[in-house]
């Protein structure tokens, strides 16, 4: 057994809420890091993504997301590859290398997928906009914006 007396402070921290998703909306963030990583399988590569919120309630906060850019699914690689290129067109900046798009701010939707198969809920990103200096769509911004997308289906 291993004494972590000398590394824990003699009272450990209540348990917050950090881990619980971020409301459903628009978010300042930047990408804070970027690695590439072979998938479990070792069939392909993932781009591991950390975002970073700038501002607000949520100031601080991450939010991951998991780019399947080499993988033999073409259905799943082409989604990272989309939103890859979402990506580059929100920091106006092509992405040759991982820290291409690192601190650059931009503006982020998210939405949270619910808990399943054991694995808490979490968010999802769903857009990848300018910055522009604009404000974050709100969530009646978004919600409008789905329910005219329903309206044409």
């Amino acid at each position: 057994m291993t004494d972590l007396s000398k590394f824990l402070p003699e009272e450990l921290p209540e348990p917050g809420k950090d881990f619980e998703p971020l409301p459903v909306g628009g978010y300042t963030a930047v990408i804070a890091e970027a690695v590439v990583v072979a998938n479990k399988a070792g069939t392909g590569h993932i781009l591991k993504l950390k975002y970073q919120i700038l501002d607000g309630n949520y100031e601080g906060r991450v939010i991951f997301d998991n780019l399947n850019i080499d993988h033999p699914n073409e259905k799943a690689k082409a989604i990272a590859l989309i939103k890859l290129s979402e990506i580059q067109k929100a920091i106006d900046k092509k992405i040759n290398d991982s820290s291409d798009c690192l601190d650059i701010p931009m503006l982020i939707e998210v939405s949270i997928q619910p808990a399943s198969n054991g694995y808490p809920a979490a968010n999802r990103i769903k857009k990848h906009k300018p910055f522009n200096n604009a404000p974050a769509p709100s969530i009646t911004d978004i919600a409008e914006e789905t329910a005219s997308w329903k309206k044409r289906a």
